[in-house]
């Protein structure tokens, strides 16, 4: 975003003698940020924020930085103990907003970065010069919990089982305040359930393991109401928001040729009965409903979904490729660890095998993400795409996110 350029300008600005060669890092505990409210958003946001500041060396164009984070003074971003938080940020952007989040657990802490130069063919020069572009001292902060959508190493294998999704999803529970329904939803065993989303350089992933007493969508194909059904709707938006940008007030296409409003925002919906058959999804973008819905099979989703003993399991695989509306004009979105993604989640619950939608449950707070259709500014949640490191490297064990908590643990106590 246009914002976020300028932002990072002016505060570079504010630290006169790192103007011209890439000799110092700097970091200012910026406090609490306090997300500008655009229309159709009702509750406010917080963010702690950590903003580091460097200076471009200035001698070499097309280059562009990584900045990680440790719970100590870093010498090897390849340790343990040491994150990426922002990867490939722009040359002439010597800032960078970090939201205090995991991978340290929520509450006090005390941050050390660091920042790495890529050059333009893609080749980061690890070197620590502590000082240089490694902090000395340790900044105090409080971290906050942030739902992950896990970077996958290894793609997951879509068979409607989650043993090779390291970290626990987001649990829906319509019973718990702080998840809001509509509708008629008599409890969790209505319908209640875990949603994920993941993602990789390539693909989009999406995980949905759902209890529901009894699966009904009467929809054939992809080109009917889905959502009037038993269904999964994911929200996301393809952009990195920092916590002093607002939220977009309507959804954006992103098949513009002016790049400041490349930023789309995609619903979409697959349906708890697809099994096997990828039409069995919508997808949504760019202002009214149902405007730009096509069938997900030809945009090459791979989608299964089986019945449980308590409901019904969802694991599909889409190619960020086919969500491109313009690949002559804007390349497809490129997910960059440290990326801050605004979403939200909802199920849908359709009871009556004559059809018909009879609750919603969402992934929020407050009865205006019944708007999350066309108003992203209502989705209250957002996802942000952690260094694999924080979970561990695959193998199916899950979780493995740091020292003192495992990531087991956090969720368990940010469920209340």
């Amino acid at each position: 975003m246009r914002i976020k350029r300028l932002w990072a300008m002016a505060a570079v600005a504010m630290l006169p003698g790192l103007a011209l060669a890439q000799t110092g890092i700097s970091v200012e505990n910026t406090g609490v940020v306090t997300r500008p409210t655009v229309a159709g958003q009702v509750l406010p946001e917080t963010h702690n924020v950590h903003t580091i500041v460097w200076t471009d060396n200035g001698s070499v164009s097309g280059e562009s930085y990584n900045v990680y984070v440790s719970d100590k003074a870093i010498t090897d971003v390849g340790a343990g103990n040491v994150y990426r938080i922002g990867t490939e940020i722009p040359e002439g952007q010597q800032a960078y907003e970090y939201a205090l989040q995991t991978p340290f657990t929520p509450g006090s802490v005390t941050n050390y970065y660091a920042v790495t130069v890529v050059s333009s063919a893609g080749a980061e020069n690890t070197a620590i010069t502590a000082g240089a572009n490694a902090t000395t001292a340790g900044t105090k902060g409080t971290a906050e919990f942030g739902q992950p959508i896990f970077w996958f190493v290894d793609e997951p294998f879509i068979d409607a089982e989650f043993d090779d999704w390291p970290f626990e999803p987001v649990f829906l529970d319509p019973s718990s305040p702080n998840y809001w329904y509509g509708g008629e939803i008599d409890g969790p065993n209505d319908m209640s359930g875990d949603v994920a989303q993941g993602i990789d350089a390539k693909n989009l992933y999406f995980l949905g393991e759902v209890t529901d007493d009894g699966l009904v969508n009467v929809n054939a194909t992809g080109t009917g109401d889905i959502w009037q059904g038993d269904a999964i709707e994911y929200y996301i938006g393809f952009y990195d928001l920092r916590p002093s940008e607002p939220r977009h007030p309507g959804t954006q296409w992103g098949n513009e040729s002016d790049p400041t409003k490349a930023e789309p925002d995609w619903q979409l919906d697959i349906s708890g009965n697809a099994f096997d058959e990828p039409n069995r999804s919508q997808n949504f973008a760019a202002g009214v409903h149902g405007t730009n819905q096509t069938g997900m099979g030809n945009l090459g989703l791979e989608v299964l979904t089986k019945e449980t003993s308590k409901g019904w399991n969802l694991e599909a695989r889409q190619p960020l490729v086919g969500l491109a509306q313009d690949p002559a004009v804007i390349a497809p979105f490129e997910p960059k660890i440290g990326y801050i993604l605004g979403t939200t989640f909802a199920l849908n619950d359709g009871d009556d095998p004559s059809g018909g939608r009879q609750g919603q449950l969402f992934w929020a707070k407050d009865e205006s993400a019944n708007n999350a259709w066309n108003t992203p500014s209502a989705w209250q949640k957002e996802q942000v795409i952690y260094d694999p490191k924080v979970f561990g490297l695959g193998g199916g064990v899950r979780p493995t996110a740091v020292e003192a908590k495992s990531w087991g643990q956090v969720k368990a106590d940010f469920r209340e």
